[in-house]
């Protein structure tokens, strides 16, 4: 049967399309009588070209009658698309291969095509498969002649995997806005250019703003004047050595003209080497920064305060603080002792001491603390300062005043992220401590430096466990593009950090083993689909490209400073062998670095016991079998002694859960 088309340019335009087709030409070829395949010879070029356009076109096409819904032709591609026999299709209609749900909304969207002679929209539509899949499509037509009678065209294209993918990301941004809405802090988001594209709700209460007037405010004009240039220099210094994140602190703009200093945080969005913008996080720390102004202002008279002020500043450790804040508030105010309580789900205890023993420090908190009146329990709730004079008792009922081991106290609570860390308690053993405005501000800046290195602490916290999500979403690329490793990554992560605590390894170098399995494979988004995917075993020159992996992801990922070099060494050499025979460097022995010689061991133990296209998995077992088999030969044999120690004891302590993974990668 010979179909016939719109015009050649018409056609042309039909076979040019790979990813989907757009219909724009409105000429049409009146069709002529069908041609017996004895005469094909009798067809026109012309006609061959169309009817090659239809039966070759990679997407699936149909041609069905405008009265009858009825299916007249079909290509190949829709045959195999949707599973049924070409009878099989020319014995249906449109409303055959859709739910029943979406029968009346097509009749309705037909009469309207007939109506105002549209040929294309961006609606999403669903087809059923013979197998009663359902997929998303999105339908492209052309109305025509076919064998005397009004017919359309069409071409689908299938958007299946395009709709998952717009629903996970508007999930995605739906989150991310929810938490940026119900969130004290000021977040921003920047684009490409820098410029803000969304500003949360916490700028009203934070700047006097709605989100739409601090949209309009011309770019950075809400930054000082005198501080725009250095974080201007900052953000592109940032830009320039491939950050991940940066802090600044710098004024802002309220609403009533007056600024406000805040701390903000940027996490650069990057793909690649292409820098996408930026997220930043705000918090107003005008308080602070005023009291540490104030504070540096009184210092400039006293030699002692000078450096108190250099060495907390210098200081970043919250217990290198605490040191220096005990040893210059008996210095320089001076009291005769200190010590800071750390407080932990409403538990106290003595954490650092000066001029006191812990002994001595439980005896006090136990005597004043457990007793406490409402001003000392009103510091607590508030997170203020509180000073006790040696006429001003602390507990309800009151004690005997003065305090013979406590004249003069001051207890400075210190918050971070919401919530007291602690507090510091100072005291004197005489009256001697005049509690001033100069000494109050003095001790509240102290107090707001303590908090800051816990608020610092918290805040590097946070990006570690952002870096470690941002690190496992990298390494899950090559999930996503090729099923048949899904959760490979998780497990050999999982699987490294055990191995590399029974051999010792721990803190960071655990962690720079943990972030090379995350990564080691990420050199494999350079590989061509048709061998990365290919279901069968590779030719050797195939093979020799997939070689190249390891040296590509060492060369992408070699310049992000925060990488250690034990990450990077995975990610290169996981495939060297002990003998010597592996790539790319045939290092060999101990000259192969000791975390590419523990992930390798994990690495080929994932592979053995998961399905492939090209094999069935081993059992564990058998894995194991082959793992102490290749020792001395694939692996170190140390190594190897200790992995086979760790996967004895974990199938001990979880039988069934090692039989629930075995059979999950079996399937």
């Amino acid at each position: 049967m010979t179909v016939h088309f719109p015009t050649r340019h018409h056609a042309a335009s039909l076979a040019a399309e790979d990813t989907g087709l757009e219909i724009t030409c409105s000429e049409v070829q009146t069709t002529t009588p069908t041609v017996p395949a004895a005469h094909a010879a009798c067809v026109p070029e012309s006609g061959e070209l169309f009817q090659a356009t239809f039966e070759l076109n990679p997407l699936p096409m149909w041609v069905y009658d405008n009265s009858t819904l009825q299916f007249l032709e079909v290509n190949q591609a829709a045959l195999q698309k949707y599973g049924y026999s070409r009878d099989e299709f020319l014995e249906m209609t449109l409303l055959d291969i859709r739910p029943e749900s979406e029968h009346q909304m097509l009749m309705q969207h037909l009469q309207h095509v007939v109506q105002h002679q549209s040929k294309n929209s961006e609606q999403t539509w669903v087809h059923l498969k013979k197998s009663g899949e359902s997929i998303e499509v999105q339908v492209h037509g052309q109305d025509l002649q076919y064998q005397g009678r009004p017919a359309r065209l069409g071409v689908i294209l299938d958007v299946t995997e395009k709709s998952r993918i717009r629903r996970a990301l508007e999930e995605s941004q739906a989150q991310f806005r929810l938490i940026a809405e119900n969130t004290v802090n000021l977040i921003m988001q920047f684009d490409a250019n820098f410029h803000a594209s969304y500003v949360s709700p916490s700028i009203t209460a934070i700047l006097g703003y709605t989100p739409e007037e601090f949209l309009a405010i011309p770019d950075y004009g809400y930054i000082h004047p005198e501080d725009w240039p250095m974080v201007e220099q900052e953000v592109t210094a940032a830009v320039e050595r491939h950050a991940d994140q940066h802090m600044l602190e710098y004024r802002i703009r309220h609403k009533e003209g007056h600024h406000l200093w805040c701390e903000t945080a940027f996490r650069l969005i990057w793909e690649g080497e292409v820098c996408h913008g930026f997220i930043s996080s705000s918090l107003d720390i005008s308080d602070r920064v005023v009291a540490r102004q104030e504070l540096m202002a009184s210092l400039t008279t006293s030699t002692q305060l000078v450096t108190l002020a250099e060495e907390l500043e210098e200081a970043s450790d919250p217990s290198d603080v605490i040191q220096l804040a005990l040893k210059h508030c008996t210095a320089v105010i001076p009291f005769d002792y200190g010590m800071f309580v750390k407080v932990t789900d409403h538990q106290y205890q003595v954490d650092t001491c000066l001029n006191l023993s812990p002994e001595e420090g439980e005896v006090l908190l136990g005597r004043y603390l457990k007793a406490a009146g409402p001003r000392l329990l009103h510091a607590f709730l508030k997170g203020t300062p509180a000073f006790f004079s040696a006429s001003e008792p602390i507990c309800e009922p009151a004690e005997s005043l003065p305090r013979m081991d406590a004249f003069q106290v001051a207890v400075l609570p210190v918050t971070a992220d919401g919530r007291i860390q602690g507090f510091l308690a100072l005291g004197t053993c005489t009256d001697k401590v005049e509690f001033t405005g100069n000494t109050r501000r003095i001790l509240r800046a102290v107090r707001d430096r303590i908090s800051h290195a816990f608020e610092r602490n918290t805040y590097i916290e946070k990006l570690s466990t952002s870096r470690e999500e941002t690190l496992k979403a990298i390494g899950m690329v090559l999930e996503y593009r090729d099923y048949e490793t899904k959760g490979h990554t998780d497990r050999v992560v999982q699987l490294s950090d055990l191995l590399g605590r029974a051999l010792g390894i721990n803190g960071d170098e655990l962690d720079a083993l943990r972030w090379g399995a995350y990564l080691h494979d990420t050199g494999k988004i350079a590989i061509p689909d048709h061998i990365l995917l290919k279901p069968g075993r590779l030719t050797p020159e195939e093979f020799e490209q997939v070689k190249k992996h390891s040296e590509i992801g060492f060369e992408m990922l070699k310049n992000i400073p925060s990488l250690p070099q034990a990450t990077l060494d995975v990610i290169l050499h996981h495939h060297e062998r002990w003998d010597g025979n592996g790539y790319p460097a045939k290092m060999a022995g101990y000259s192969i670095p000791l975390a590419a010689r523990i992930f390798t061991v994990v690495d080929v133990y994932d592979a053995l016991i998961s399905r492939r296209p090209y094999k069935e998995p081993f059992t564990h077992e058998a894995a194991m079998a082959e793992i102490q088999r290749c020792a001395n030969s694939m692996f170190d044999p140390e190594v190897v002694k200790v992995f086979s120690e760790v996967m004895e004891h974990e199938m001990l302590r979880h039988p069934e859960e090692g039989a629930e993974q075995q059979n999950a990668r079996s399937a």
